[in-house]
């Protein structure tokens, strides 16, 4: 059971896994909430699943921005591309700094339905939602925030990130290994690094402070939380990982409950 002092006033479920199933459970594991910007994790999926079956490239070239600057579709998902949050607004130069972006997960979702022809919701779901059987995930919207569905999928699709089966082992890896180190950037609502670790689409814990990943589990942990009040991340060294969902927006409980959650949950079922 979790403990009263970090169990939330709002309806919510979370669970700790590995690779072979549940650890620990609390809340109702098939309840509907909001993803929010967990929704990059399974649009990073559906990306790499493209790139596995050769139909793009991760070093494709789309140009970007206003003003418009040949980028990476590799660019675009580790957030170095410098549009702005929510706008083609340039707000650096390509490379030279982290500026995380909505935007760019919804240019490169817009590029690659031009390129194989298929809605972007069409193609996550018949190459990431059904291959994993996902049972109450969607996306209607925004490939980078508009996604919905339950802890008891968010489970399944993070054993996928421990044990890659729509994907080859090596794209996984390099899809959670850093891009572009040691730039500087800001992950909303947890403030400001100097080197402010990505991968495709995915945060990489590292030896961040003040941040919502745990602090008992690896450097190599990585994962993404949302404004929902959503998170998801994975060991893939200890071979273990959390999803938390719930009825209320980030705010100063989570803020506040988040690390200290993920670190009992490692303490106790890790």
């Amino acid at each position: 059971m979790i403990p009263s002092s970090l169990t939330a006033a709002f309806p919510f479920s979370v669970a700790f896994f590995d690779a072979d199933g549940i650890r620990f459970s609390a809340g109702d594991l098939g309840s509907e909430f909001a993803f929010a910007s967990v929704t990059k994790l399974l649009a990073s999926r559906a990306f790499l699943v493209a790139v596995e079956h050769g139909l793009i490239d991760l070093d494709d070239s789309i140009l970007v921005g206003e003003p418009a600057r040949p980028t990476s579709l590799r660019q675009l998902l580790a957030h170095v591309s410098g549009v702005s949050f929510a706008s083609a607004k340039r707000a650096a130069e390509v490379g030279a700094k982290r500026i995380y972006s909505n935007y760019a997960i919804d240019v490169a979702a817009q590029w690659l339905e031009k390129r194989i022809d298929v809605p972007f919701g069409d193609w996550l779901d018949e190459q990431v939602v059904a291959p994993l059987l996902l049972q109450d995930s969607y996306v209607d919207g925004s490939a980078a925030h508009a996604g919905r569905g339950s802890v008891r999928d968010l489970v399944r699709f993070g054993q996928e990130l421990l044990v890659p089966q729509l994907i080859s082992d090596s794209l996984a890896q390099e899809a959670a290994s850093v891009q572009w180190p040691g730039l500087r950037g800001v992950t909303p609502g947890f403030g400001h690094y100097a080197d402010n670790q990505w991968g495709l689409a995915m945060e990489i814990r590292a030896r961040k402070e003040h941040t919502w990943f745990p602090s008992l589990s690896e450097d190599a942990t990585f994962g993404h939380f949302g404004l929902a009040g959503s998170f998801l991340w994975v060991a893939p060294e200890s071979g273990f990982g959390a999803a938390f969902l719930g009825a209320e927006p980030t705010g100063d409980w989570h803020k506040t409950h988040w690390q200290q959650l993920n670190d009992w949950l490692i303490s106790n079922f890790g």
